[in-house]
């Protein structure tokens, strides 16, 4: 399909070999076998949901997001994982939009012990080796990339994801109900 519409895709795509390069993970993480995230009902949980960004004032509330650690949800959203593992705070999902090999590559550089802990829910484009350092994993796809028109919205998708990490956790958290 993408061969015989490939003129309306070049002209709505970004960066060519980028998006061509973000469909081949998402093949491939498809083809791992990596869960994919559904519409799930929450409404159950009696914890609330923290997100956590990596902005300087996050350092100002591990002592209060421990002291309140068994009554939270937390997700991380992209490298805030990093500064919470730092300081001994699992979240319980790190979120994740970037399907660059550099982010498979900071993941590396975390503690890998600690990221097998933790649960992983990324873009379905990103990088397939990112899911191994994980305890689980789920991919999501964007509302707004073209995957999702490409594989003709068969599976759900997030709406708001783009353009940060902090807008993928908020927006899984919102996509639940």
């Amino acid at each position: 399909r993408l061969n015989n519409e490939i003129e309306p895709y070049v002209n709505v795509w970004g960066y060519y070999d980028d998006e061509v390069n973000q469909l081949n993970h998402v093949l491939h993480n498809i083809d791992q076998g990596i869960s994919i995230l559904e519409k799930t009902d929450l409404s159950y949980l009696d914890k609330i949901t923290l997100i956590c960004g990596n902005g300087p004032s996050l350092d100002d509330y591990f002592d209060l997001i421990k002291y309140y650690r068994e009554k939270i949800h937390i997700i991380a959203a992209g490298s805030a994982a990093e500064s919470l593992l730092r300081n001994d705070i699992y979240p319980d999902i790190l979120a994740t939009i970037e399907s660059d090999y550099d982010t498979f590559h900071a993941f590396n550089l975390f503690s890998l012990e600690k990221l097998k802990k933790i649960n992983i829910i990324g873009a379905a484009q990103i990088h397939p080796r990112s899911f191994e350092l994980f305890s689980d994993s789920i991919i999501f796809f964007k509302n707004e990339s073209m995957y999702a028109n490409i594989l003709n919205k068969k599976y759900h998708s997030i709406q708001f994801s783009p353009p940060s990490a902090s807008n993928t956790a908020l927006a899984i958290a919102m996509d639940a109900k």
